[in-house]
């Protein structure tokens, strides 16, 4: 079972250069408000108290990104109203949009998963239906295991996005502050949304298990240390949890045990089948999902109004 309070004493050990008092530490350059204001929401998203791998700690985990997304819209439309653009600029917004297509890629690949998962639970709950009028339900549970599989098919993340988290990028040096601040922005708010729908992604995956996170980000700020932190932790729980799936959906792992327990209870035809279970996480990974498809819709929305707002910038210079 895991545990719900691994995230609580984390904060107070993270390596964050602004709050290190040993010489021997380079500290990290001063940070624009951006950078203060994305570090701050993750550096409570590892400390929240919710339990890893919950729709609760997932929805957080989504709302940093939309918060990062907002953050980098408001930049984005109040740069638009300052200088021409220099070439590094142009350069700059030119990759953000290239990633900004994965990533677009990334939140359908995540809907089309979650529409899985809901014909999934409505196929379970077909199951328990059947029960209460004393009908087999053998058919039932073997289309239950034709949408694991298939579900399954949709496991494998993007081998762009994976590598959009951590991507080795030229450091912005010896240059105009709007320059810096520009590849900053954009880069913190690509880093944190692939992140989030890497892990999204995992969270909806019917594999008993899956390899690491490993991709590191390199840039030279707060929000990165936080980031990377966040890795670190959740490997390291996924360490520990090396019997069981470290990276399914809490509700959607329980589900998919309950079902697989009374599928085992039909087939040996024992009497009594209790179906109690199986209706309450059905309902628990229901309410779970909605929030987490309202939210990834909304971060497309979002990843769109950046888009479009770049676009009106390069054609303006």
């Amino acid at each position: 079972m895991r545990t719900t309070s691994f995230f609580r004493t984390l904060s107070s050990r993270l390596p964050s250069a602004r709050r290190s008092t040993n010489p021997s530490v380079a500290p990290l350059p001063i940070q624009s408000s951006f950078s203060e204001e994305i570090t701050t929401k993750l550096d409570m998203l590892i400390s929240s108290e919710h339990q890893y791998a919950s729709s609760n700690w997932l929805v957080d985990v989504l709302d940093v990104a939309i918060d990062a997304q907002e953050a980098t819209r408001e930049y984005v439309i109040n740069y638009a109203n300052d200088l021409a653009l220099s070439n590094l600029d142009k350069e700059v917004i030119d990759t953000y949009l290239e990633d900004n297509v994965e990533m677009l890629d990334a939140c359908n690949g995540l809907v089309e998963k979650i529409d899985m998962v809901n014909e999934y639970t409505n196929s379970l709950q077909s199951v328990s239906r059947l029960f209460g009028m004393n009908v087999s339900s053998q058919e039932m549970f073997k289309e239950c295991g034709k949408l694991e599989e298939k579900c399954a098919t949709l496991d494998k993340c993007s081998p762009k996005l994976c590598k959009l988290v951590g991507r080795k990028e030229t450091i912005v040096v010896n240059h105009e502050q709007q320059d810096q601040e520009l590849h900053e922005v954009l880069s913190g708010s690509r880093e944190v949304a692939s992140m989030s729908c890497h892990l999204l992604q995992r969270a909806f995956s019917f594999k008993s298990r899956q390899g690491l996170l490993k991709s590191k980000s390199k840039l030279p700020t707060t929000w990165a240390s936080s980031l990377n932190q966040l890795q670190v932790t959740l490997n390291e729980e996924a360490e520990k949890q090396k019997k069981c799936a470290p990276w399914m959906m809490n509700e959607l792992e329980k589900m998919v045990m309950t079902a697989r327990i009374l599928q085992d209870q039909v087939k040996s035809n024992k009497g009594n089948v209790d179906i109690d279970n199986l209706k309450k996480s059905c309902k628990a990974l229901e309410e779970g999902v909605k929030p987490l498809e309202e939210r990834v819709k909304e971060l497309y929305r979002h990843l769109i109004s950046i888009r479009m707002a770049l676009l009106g910038i390069l054609s303006r210079n």
